[in-house]
């Protein structure tokens, strides 16, 4: 073989070993803790998104504005509250009940779904609701701390 024959099959391995290494599973977001205190009060609520990685769910919670988030949004664990915008992402169905007790009562709160962000003109195969049961323990602590839950699929 010839000298560049040998190093056209090199790079060749070398890109594919690249690729390859790229389509493993996504990465672990960046997780909050349950905040301390209320968090802001949003006169459009909040909305709520769920994914699962591994065998862990993890939640967005983000104060609702008329644009619609991106998957890349969504996921970043980009933990922020302040005055009057909060995004939290959150580990495990235990710390998102804790936040939302931490939510003003009388908040509005809109699980989102997959075919709800496809409606809105984004495809998000990772974002989906979480088991029924999930479901029905957050459904009781929105019941139990006043804040209106609305699931939208």
């Amino acid at each position: 073989m010839s000298p560049e024959t040998i190093k056209l099959i090199l790079i060749t391995i070398a890109l594919i070993a690249l690729l390859l290494s790229s389509c493993g599973k996504p990465e672990e977001p960046k997780v909050a803790h349950p905040p301390e205190g209320l968090l802001p009060a949003s006169p459009k609520g909040y909305e709520l998104y769920s994914w699962r990685l591994g065998r862990e769910w993890y939640h967005t919670l983000v104060t609702a504005t008329n644009r619609a988030k991106t998957v890349e949004e969504i996921t970043a664990g980009e933990n922020v509250v302040e005055d009057t915008w909060a995004m939290l992402t959150l580990r495990g169905i235990h710390d998102l009940e804790v936040t939302i007790e931490r939510l003003p009562a009388g908040t509005a709160l809109i699980w989102i779904g997959p075919q709800t962000l496809r409606r809105r003109g984004t495809y998000a195969s990772i974002i989906r609701l979480p088991p029924h049961r999930h479901l029905i323990r957050v459904r009781t602590t929105c019941k139990e701390t006043g804040i209106g839950l609305q699931v939208e699929g």
